[in-house]
């Protein structure tokens, strides 16, 4: 979703210029910093006010808010050219899924088929397992 938003929307919307890329791609880099340090705070705020389980109770209000706000967000004009033969969003999202599908394989056949990457399962799964049944936070 991050790679969606900071590389393919922008180019949606600028178009091919680079400098006006840059801009945007600026710009979209400073609102995600500043929005994930205020969510990092306000979670921090809400679990200490809250508690740790019903802190997860001002999802939907704050999910709510942020839908308010994005439909504020006007297009001051901008008119986009249809491209002819674009496939409709229904393709596009099988295209995805196949491309998403098709990483997993490439990346599992990386791992598996070289030796000195198969580490890296068992890294994970284990930081996984003694994270949630020993309950260690510094891993």
């Amino acid at each position: 979703m991050v790679e969606l938003i900071r590389r393919v929307i922008p180019r949606d919307i600028v178009g091919g210029d680079v400098n006006k890329l840059r801009r945007m791609d600026a710009i979209v880099h400073i609102f995600y910093e500043v929005s994930g340090t205020a969510g990092a705070f306000a979670t921090t705020y809400l679990v200490l006010r809250f508690g740790n389980n019903y802190s997860f109770f001002v999802t939907p209000v704050f999910f709510t808010f942020a839908c308010v706000m994005w439909s504020l967000v006007g297009t001051h004009g901008f008119q986009r050219e249809l491209e002819h033969g674009q496939p409709s969003y229904l393709v596009q999202l099988l295209q995805g899924a196949k491309y998403f599908g098709l990483s997993i394989w490439v990346g599992g056949k990386i791992i598996f088929s070289h030796r000195k990457f198969i580490w890296l399962p068992l890294g994970y799964v284990s930081r996984i397992i003694y994270s949630k049944y020993l309950h260690l936070t510094f891993l």
